[in-house]
C-alpha cells in the first residue's frame, strides 16, 4: 500500500464531479452507483447493507449483489492509491470520512448554525458554492427511498442560499446598487415574492431619481411590503417549517415533505395568498416572536406544527395563528400508524388544508365585524356576503346579493364574486324565492363571467352545478361538479357536491364516499350543515326514507330556515306514513315561501332523473302541498 494520503474533493452543487488528488476523475456510468457514492459521502454514520440496498435496489432478484457491484466501481474511482478509504464488513458500510471534502459540508462551515452570525464575505463565499441545484441530473425517481432524500437535502440549501442572499441584500442596503443586485438574483429564485418585487421597483426608482435613503434603499416603507395589501386586502398566510421532534435526524425529509405538501396544497385556494416555499424555510430551525414574523412577511396567518416519529407511528400537531394578535385560531392533532409514509402523508396533507381552508375564511368574518362600511374592499364585501349566504335565508341571501354587487364595483373581474350571484340566484330558484324565467339568465351570465375571469375557481364550477341542476343537465352537473373538485382537490364543499350530484343524477350509492371525505377533511365546516344536506338527497334517492329524514333534521337543526332540509324531510315522512311530522314541516315550508306549489316544486326541484322527482313531488302532495 502507498504511503501517500489520498485526497478526495466531492461537488455535488451542480452536476456531481469528484476530484482525486486535484484531478477530476471520471465517474461510473451508472446513476444509482454515482448516487449511492455521495449518499454515503454525506451520511453521518455507517450504513446497513440491506438498508442500501432497500434504497437503491427494488429490484426481487439479488440486490445485494447489486450493492457488492456498486461498492467495486467506488472503490476503483476512491482508492486510486489502494487506501481502504471504503470501509465495509458484512452488515455495514462506511466511507473514511477524513480523506473526504464535500462541498457541501464546506458550506454549511462557513455560515454555521446560523447564517446571521457568519461574515458577509464567508456569506458570499458559500453563495458562490451554492451557484446551482444540489445534485443536478441525478433524480432516481424508482427509488421512493432515496428520491425523499435527495428532495430534502436539494430543498434546504436552496432554502439557505435565499437566506444568504437576503441577508447580503440586508448588509448592502447602505450600497443600493449592490443591494440591488442581490435582490435581483432572489428574485429568480422566489418569483411570486409580491413584497420583493414592491423592494425592487422601489429601489430602481430611487436609483433612477439618485436618491436613495438608507431606510427606503432595501426595505421601503411597512405599508408597501404588505402582502396582504398588494394582493388587493385578501388574505395571506405562511406555513413555517415544521418541526422534528423524531429521535432520528435522518427522518427531517418527513417534516419538509409535510411542510411543502400543505404550502402547495394551501396555493390552489383561490382567494389566499400564500408565502413561497424558499421564503419560508428561511425560517427552519428559528425561535420567531409570530406576530413579528407576521409583519415582516405582511401576513395575516401563520401556521406553524411539529412532527414526531417513533417506531410505525407519527404524530403531526398543526396550529393556526392570527398574525397581528397571536391568538390561536385553530389546533388539531393526528396520530397514524405509519405504513406507507407517502400516503399518511398525503392523507395529512389533505386533512389540514380541508380543515384550514373554512377556519380562515370564519376568521375573516370575525376580523370584519367591526370594520367601518366605507372601508371595505371586494374581498372584505365577498366575506360578508357568505356569512349572509350561511343564514339560508330569503332575506340573507338578497343582502348578500347586494354586497357582491358593490364587490364588483370595486373589481369587475373577481372571479368568487360572480361565482357567489350565480349561485346564490339558483338556490334562490330552487328555494322559491325567484323566478326561473327571470333569475336563470342572470345565474348563467355571472357563471360565464366567473368561468372566464378564473377557470380554476371551485365556486364558479359549483355555481354551474346548480345551474345544471335547474337546467335538468345531467351531463353538466357531473362535469361541474368534477371540475370542482379538480381545481382544488381539498375544498370540502366541492367533494360533498360531488357526492351530492351523483344523487341528483340518480346514482345515489356512490354520495357517500364523497360526502364522508367532505366531512372527514372539514369537520367544523362553515356549510357542514350542508353535508347532512347532501346525505339526505342520497338516502332520499335509494329509498331510505328513515335515514333521508334523519340526516334532513340533523340540517335543520343548524339552519331552521332553510327550506330544502324541510322539503325532503317532509317528503321522507310522507312516504313513511308519518303525516303528522310531514304535514308539520309543510307548515313551516309555506310559511318560508307562501307560493311555493305542487308544480313549483316539480320544476324546481334539485333530483335530475324523472323517478325521483316523481317521488319527491308524490311525497310533498301527500303532506297536504297544494297545486
Amino acid at each position: 500500500m502507498s504511503n501517500e494520503k489520498t485526497s478526495i474533493y466531492i461537488r455535488t452543487i451542480g452536476g456531481l464531479t469528484v476530484s482525486v488528488d486535484g484531478d477530476t476523475i471520471e465517474l461510473p456510468a451508472s446513476r444509482k452507483t454515482r448516487a449511492l457514492l455521495v449518499y454515503l459521502a454525506m451520511s453521518t454514520r455507517p450504513q446497513r447493507r440491506d438498508r442500501l440496498c432497500e434504497i437503491f435496489w427494488d429490484i426481487p432478484d439479488d440486490p445485494r449483489g447489486s450493492l457488492r457491484w456498486s461498492l467495486s466501481k467506488i472503490r476503483k474511482v476512491l482508492e486510486v492509491n489502494d487506501d481502504d478509504i471504503v470501509i465495509a464488513d458484512r452488515d455495514q458500510i462506511n466511507l473514511d470520512k477524513n480523506r473526504i471534502t464535500v462541498d457541501v459540508d464546506q458550506v454549511e462551515d462557513l455560515v454555521g448554525t446560523d447564517p446571521d452570525q457568519a461574515t458577509t464575505e464567508a456569506l458570499k463565499a458559500a453563495e458562490k458554492l451554492l451557484c446551482a441545484p444540489f445534485l443536478e441530473g441525478l433524480e432516481l425517481d424508482r427509488c421512493p427511498d432515496y428520491q425523499p432524500w435527495y428532495t430534502a437535502h436539494r430543498n434546504r440549501l436552496e432554502t439557505l442560499r435565499v437566506k444568504i442572499i437576503s441577508i447580503l441584500a440586508e448588509r448592502h442596503r447602505e450600497q443600493p446598487e449592490q443591494a440591488l443586485q442581490y435582490l435581483n438574483l432572489l428574485q429568480t429564485l422566489i418569483p411570486d415574492e409580491i413584497s420583493l418585487k414592491n423592494r425592487i421597483q422601489k429601489l430602481n426608482a430611487s436609483l433612477n431619481q439618485g436618491a436613495v435613503s438608507r431606510h427606503d434603499a432595501v426595505e421601503g416603507p411597512a405599508e408597501e411590503s404588505s402582502m396582504a395589501d398588494a394582493d388587493g386586502g385578501r388574505p395571506s398566510i405562511v406555513i413555517l417549517p415544521f418541526i422534528n421532534f423524531g429521535a432520528d435526524p435522518d427522518q427531517e425529509y418527513f417534516a419538509e415533505g409535510v411542510t411543502e405538501d400543505i404550502i402547495t396544497a394551501l396555493s390552489r385556494i383561490r382567494w389566499l395568498f400564500v408565502i413561497a416555499r424558499n421564503t419560508a424555510f428561511t425560517y427552519k430551525g428559528l425561535d420567531v416572536n409570530v406576530s413579528e414574523l407576521a409583519r415582516e412577511l405582511g401576513v395575516r396567518y401563520v401556521l406553524k406544527g411539529s412532527v414526531q416519529k417513533s417506531e410505525n407511528r407519527v404524530r403531526i400537531t398543526a396550529q393556526l395563528i392570527d398574525g397581528e394578535s397571536g391568538n390561536h385560531i385553530w389546533a388539531e392533532r393526528f396520530d397514524r400508524k405509519l405504513e406507507h409514509v407517502f400516503t399518511v402523508q398525503d392523507e395529512i396533507t389533505e386533512n389540514i388544508a380541508g380543515a384550514l381552508e373554512p377556519q380562515m375564511v370564519a376568521a375573516e368574518h370575525l376580523r370584519l365585524r367591526n370594520k367601518p362600511e366605507q372601508n371595505l374592499d371586494a374581498w372584505d364585501l365577498t366575506i360578508r356576503a357568505i356569512a349572509l349566504c350561511r343564514e339560508f335565508t330569503n332575506e340573507g341571501s338578497y343582502a348578500a346579493l347586494e354586497l357582491l354587487h358593490s364587490a364588483l364595483k370595486i373589481d369587475p373581474s373577481y372571479a368568487r364574486a360572480h361565482s357567489q350571484i350565480a349561485w346564490i340566484l339558483s338556490w334562490r330558484i330552487h328555494q322559491g324565492w325567484e323566478s326561473t324565467e327571470d333569475a336563470l339568465p342572470l345565474a348563467e351570465k355571472s357563471a360565464e363571467k366567473a368561468v372566464y375571469n378564473d377557470p380554476d375557481e371551485p365556486w364558479a364550477h359549483i355555481a354551474w352545478l346548480f345551474i345544471a341542476t335547474i337546467r335538468k343537465d345531467r351531463d353538466l352537473l357531473l362535469s361541474a361538479a368534477h371540475r370542482a373538485v379538480d381545481s382544488n382537490p381539498n375544498f370540502a364543499m366541492a367533494l360533498s357536491w360531488l357526492g351530492a350530484s351523483y344523487a341528483l343524477i340518480g346514482q345515489g350509492t356512490k354520495s357517500f364516499e364523497w360526502i364522508e371525505k367532505a366531512r372527514r377533511l372539514s369537520p367544523r365546516d362553515i356549510f357542514r350543515e350542508e353535508f347532512d344536506v347532501h346525505t339526505s338527497f342520497a338516502w332520499f334517492q335509494v329509498g331510505d326514507y328513515h335515514k333521508a329524514a334523519e340526516y334532513a333534521s340533523k340540517a335543520s337543526i343548524l339552519r331552521p330556515d332553510h327550506v330544502y332540509p324541510l322539503l325532503i324531510r317532509s317528503a321522507s315522512h310522507a312516504h313513511l306514513g308519518m303525516l303528522e311530522p310531514a304535514r308539520k314541516d309543510m307548515e313551516r315550508i309555506l310559511e318560508l315561501t307562501p307560493d311555493y306549489s305542487l308544480a313549483m316544486a316539480h320544476k324546481s326541484c334539485v333530483f335530475i332523473m324523472q323517478p325521483d322527482i316523481e317521488r319527491f313531488v308524490e311525497g310533498l302532495k301527500i303532506a297536504g302541498l297544494k297545486d
